[in-house]
Order: structure tokens, then sequence, then C-alpha cells
């Protein structure tokens, strides 16, 4: 069950979305030319272009979705294209807002750099989460699922801050690893949440556990939850879901200079304390085989990545898209770069599971690209699903499980 379905009791789909923001290592404050594998051009959906509007882009992806999922009733607006938290705090405002006027948009999902979020910026977050920003907002779930609005009406303090495919929905217009903010455009993706709970674990982190602010996902229900965590048919939510997803990628500072990305390990290890401080559901990408990073220095990583007080994790394989830096750098050396066929693929992954955080919830494992946007495809036209049924025998057959070789 996914992890949307399990809290809420329906699914959640996302709506990829571009706001027109862009990124430090790309304008010159902290580079050029973005990261070396970056190509967002390729990975919008056909609904989801720069200048069009955010309400027209949701419309149309609606109807997108409602080919392939005719009973989803809510959605999250993901905003995925470059970095979203750069800009200013009323630009941010103006656009996350819009976004949640819709009736049918119960969150959204924030596609970012580390390096690209403030204090300021987390607390008008949190009180967005919190209920303290958007005055009468509310969504229902179960029965209609669309409760009509909000009031339209902001708190005073809000001005300043009140302080692909996914495996459980293999949406074919989630068109991301985790956000463009993170660059490694994979159109479709794999969710490890799928998989049989006696392999990996889809459990989440308490956010009521790291704060007490009233801005986490276990706090928004103006009802009393199910057994299970999800809220019982028809009821409601009164502060919209957000969630902060930081492209982290790799955990070694000498592979983040090597790939251009303009910060280091110890700021994104503040940018997600800050975050998930303010008991924002906060999440972060890797990418699996960046130049320079050898198997065993992708397993020892695994330590780091728990350490971060993260909800959630997404990875993938390194895709070399054509047009990219990185994509002349594997031509003049692809010994440099770790890229294991898919059965070899599919162990690596299961040894990663298990040194992870058993809490952690997996949402992506691997990613797939359009052929005519890769400069190879390694491991042929299997789609993503497949995969993922792969990883769950394969797990079943070694008796693995989500965190069994976890030490604190």
């Amino acid at each position: 069950m996914g992890y949307y379905r399990r809290r809420y009791g329906e699914r959640v789909q996302k709506l990829v979305l571009d706001a027109g923001f862009s990124c430090p290592n790309r304008d010159g404050t902290v580079g050029w030319g973005g990261c070396s594998y970056c190509d967002n051009a390729a990975f919008h959906p056909g609904y989801s272009t720069p200048g069009k509007a955010l309400l027209a882009q949701i419309e149309e992806g609606i109807e997108f979705q409602r080919v392939r999922y005719p009973r989803v009733r809510h959605y999250l607006g993901y905003f995925q294209a470059y970095s979203n938290t750069y800009g200013t705090l009323e630009r941010l405002q103006r656009a996350y807002e819009e976004v949640l006027s819709h009736p049918e948009v119960v969150g959204i999902v924030i596609g970012t750099r580390p390096d690209c979020v403030d204090e300021e910026k987390l607390d008008y977050l949190s009180g967005l989460a919190g209920g303290r920003v958007l005055k009468g907002w509310r969504r229902t779930f179960g029965g209609s699922g669309i409760d009509g609005g909000w009031a339209n009406e902001r708190s005073a303090d809000s001005g300043s801050g009140a302080n692909g495919w996914r495996a459980d929905d293999r949406s074919t217009n989630d068109r991301s690893t985790d956000d463009r903010s993170t660059n490694d455009r994979s159109t479709n993706s794999i969710s490890a949440n799928s998989i049989s709970t006696n392999s990996i674990s889809t459990n989440s982190i308490s956010a009521n556990s790291r704060s007490t602010n009233g801005g986490s996902i276990d706090d928004r229900s103006t009802n009393n939850g199910s057994a299970d965590g999800g809220l019982p048919e028809g009821k409601t939510i009164d502060a919209p879901i957000v969630v902060v997803e930081y492209g982290i990628e790799s955990c070694y500072d000498a592979t983040l200079r090597r790939i251009n990305r303009g910060h280091d390990f110890e700021c994104a290890r503040r940018a997600v304390e800050m975050t998930a401080e303010r008991g924002l559901d906060t999440g972060a990408h890797f990418i699996l085989g960046l130049p320079g990073e050898t198997r065993e220095m992708l397993l020892d990583q695994c330590d780091a990545i728990s350490s971060l007080p993260l909800r959630s994790v997404k990875f993938h394989q390194l895709q070399i898209v054509k047009g990219t830096a990185m994509e002349k750098e594997y031509a003049a050396d692809p010994s440099a770069f770790y890229r294991p066929g898919l059965d070899e693929y599919l162990d690596f992954v299961i040894d990663i599971l298990e040194r992870l955080r058993p809490d952690l919830y997996i949402e992506r494992v691997a990613g797939e690209v359009p052929p005519r946007f890769v400069n190879d495809t390694p491991w042929g036209l299997v789609r993503n699903f497949e995969i993922l049924r792969m990883l769950d025998r394969r797990m079943e057959e070694r008796g693995a499980r989500q965190g069994r070789l976890f030490s604190k």
C-alpha cells in the first residue's frame, strides 16, 4: 500500500508542475551550467511547460491522469523543475498558494536544493503545513473528495513566515527522480513501498517526534486517524500536505564538486535538520553511480543517509542523458562509473536497503528515461513495474528486509 493511501485512505496522485524557477549553479550565483548530468528540457510531461499558468497545468495534468486513474480525486502539486525555493518568499507564496487554491489539490511537494532554503522560507512552510497561513482551507477524503476550497483568508503572520511512475501509483507523468532541482531527470521511477511488507518497511518517521511545531503529517487531521494511521472515511484535513524534497545526490563532497552541484554534504545536513525541526515532511534524493563512486562507497554512505532526520528517500541509478556534460565525461572514461547490469543492481539495491534505517520510507529505487534521451539503455526496455517484481522476488529469496544490517 502506498504512503498516502495508508495515511489518507485513498490514492493521492502527483501532478508535475513547472513554476519557472532556476538553480544557483546555473545563473552564476554559485556556478554556471547546472549539474553535469542535467537536461531539464527533456523531462517535462506535455502539460507542464515553462510559462504556462500553474492552474492550467493542474487542469491539464488532472485530465492526463484521469485517463489512467479515473477514480483518483485528490492530487499533490509537485513543484519539480529546477529549484523550487530559489526565489523571494513572496514569489514562493504566490506559486504555492495558487496551486493550493485548486479544490482537488490536497498539498504540495517542493523539490529543491539544500542551499536554496533559509529560516524565513521554512517558517512559512511550517505555518502552511500547520494551518496558520491559509485560514479556512480544508479538504475531505472519502465521499466526493472535494470540500470546496478555502475562504481565501491569510493569517496576519504568514507574510514573514508564521514561523514515470511511483511503484504504488505507476504514474506516467511523475517526471523525475524526485525533483528537477535534483536534476537526474528520470521520467519514470520505482517506489519500494509497494514491495511486499515482509521485505521492505513502509513505515514513516513520526513527525511529532521531531517537532512540536504543528507541521507534521501526523497532526493535520481535524479528526482522529484510523487504526492503521490513515484517516477514516469522509474525514477532513484543515491544513495542506507540505513535503520538502532535497536533491542531495551524494554524501561525498568530492563527488558533489565533480558534478558541479555547488554545495557540500554539510549544507544538505543543515537544510534537512532545519526542515525536520519544524515538523515538515522531509525527503531526499540520491543518484547511484556518479563518477568516481564505487559500490563500496555507495554502501558506506547508508550510515550518513540514515543519520539524517528524513521521512523518505529516493534512489535512482545514474542515466547518461544526451547533450549533458556527463555524457562527454562518460565517453572519455567509462571506467570511472559504476553502472551495474540489472541483475547486479537488484542485489545492490537490496544491500542498500538492508543498511538503511528501518523506518525510512523508500519512495523509489530506480528510474526510467525514454530511450531517445539517453546514450544507451544497458537494461534494455524492461519497465519499472517489472523491476519492482524482480526486486520483490529477490528480497524474498534472500530473506532480506530493510534495516536488517542497520546499526545506530
